[in-house]
């Protein structure tokens, strides 16, 4: 089974376990880490969707930019997984993040537009507040990609594929010319359907649908294919080893 081939099929398992999700489960006021698994998982479809399409197409630039989003969002749900109040945490210090920036584009444009995002920022506030209070959290913390991959306790991720991924999100001069001798590009499909695979087996245990075990199952079977498709890249890839799942 070739590369791309594999990665369509961890694809659309993903999406049809979402699709059977949504389905099984009402379509508001899920609870707050199966809203946030849902939504992650669904990113990283959206956007592994996307990889898939340009890498096979042999536009492979904005593909070295998109891992990233995928490794935080499997960070996300790994850690959501693990963790049963991650999800309000992390949710409270995006938005918090948020009005913190939000703030000081208010600030910069007081002059010539006064009282611009004051609604924004209340509602925001509010309901960060409200967060705060239901999920009984008053800690502030900041929550980096660092800390989230010590939670899901994928920090080999971190530093290996998501530094390599992140120069080019960055636009650094390493990472550009990186990117001009495809310097990686053997492990772009190959972290993108680890990625999926890793994702769903994970979020079939947070998020209720009719047939987790099947999916299970399936992701095994595929990951089975993956390992082997992995061994055969290993001699070409000095950051595809043994722990890399």
């Amino acid at each position: 089974m070739n590369e791309q081939l594999l990665t369509a099929m961890c694809i659309e398992l993903l999406e049809e376990f979402l699709e059977d999700a949504y389905e099984n489960g009402p379509n508001e006021d899920l609870p707050v880490q199966q809203a946030f698994v849902y939504r992650q998982a669904r990113n990283i479809a959206d956007l592994a969707d996307d990889v898939h399409a340009l890498e096979s197409d042999g536009r492979i630039s904005s593909c070295f930019v998109l891992m990233r989003p995928l490794f935080e969002s499997l960070m996300n749900v790994v850690a959501a997984v693990k963790s049963e109040h991650f999800s309000a945490q992390k949710m409270i210090a995006e938005l918090e993040h948020d009005i913190g920036k939000i703030t000081r584009w208010q600030k910069s444009e007081k002059d010539s537009q006064p009282g611009l995002f004051a609604d924004t920022i209340q509602l925001l506030s509010e309901y960060a507040m409200d967060m705060r209070q239901e999920f009984n959290i008053s800690q502030r913390r900041k929550w980096t990609t660092w800390d989230v991959a010590q939670v899901a306790k994928l920090e080999h991720h971190y530093m290996r594929e998501y530094f390599m991924f992140s120069r080019n999100a960055h636009a650094s001069t390493g990472g550009i010319i990186a990117q001009e001798y495809e310097c990686g590009r053997e492990m772009i499909l190959q972290s993108t359907s680890y990625i999926v695979l890793s994702a769903l087996g994970h979020a079939v245990q947070a998020v209720p649908c009719r047939h987790a075990q099947s999916y299970v199952n399936q992701t095994t079977r595929l990951l089975e294919f993956w390992s082997g498709e992995k061994e055969r890249e290993e001699a070409n890839s000095p950051l595809a080893r043994e722990d890399f799942i």
